[in-house]
């Protein structure tokens, strides 16, 4: 079971990778960047719910309010779609070759296959 700690945790953590990848919205990598960290984040919060799904699905909700409030409604509803597409796992896996940088987040991320020459 999520604390009320953990949760307010979780969804800082969320915001703020939000956050970052408002700021480099317009660098090549930067979904594919906010997608793995958002990943990790929900894997996470996954681990610590024990498999109870509706106490992850409680965290969409107050990161949208999040960036809602620290956006307004354009950019908080622009950004806000990524997010959860990331969180719940519906996000397009990036491009053969995609590259996420420093600071990602350890484990196998991506799916990488290799092409004949």
């Amino acid at each position: 079971m999520i604390t009320e700690r953990q949760s307010r945790e979780l969804v800082a953590r969320c915001v703020s990778v939000m956050a970052c990848y408002h700021d480099e919205a317009r660098r090549p990598h930067a979904l594919a960047r906010m997608t793995a960290h958002i990943r990790a984040i929900a894997e996470e919060a996954e681990g610590l719910a024990l498999g109870d799904r509706a106490a992850v699905a409680r965290l969409v909700r107050p990161v949208e309010d999040a960036l809602y409030a620290r956006y307004g409604h354009e950019v908080g509803r622009r950004i806000s779609g990524p997010f959860s597409e990331a969180f719940e796992g519906t996000a397009p896996r990036p491009m053969h070759g995609a590259v996420v940088g420093i600071g990602t987040p350890p484990g196998p991320v991506f799916e990488v296959s290799h092409v004949p020459a």
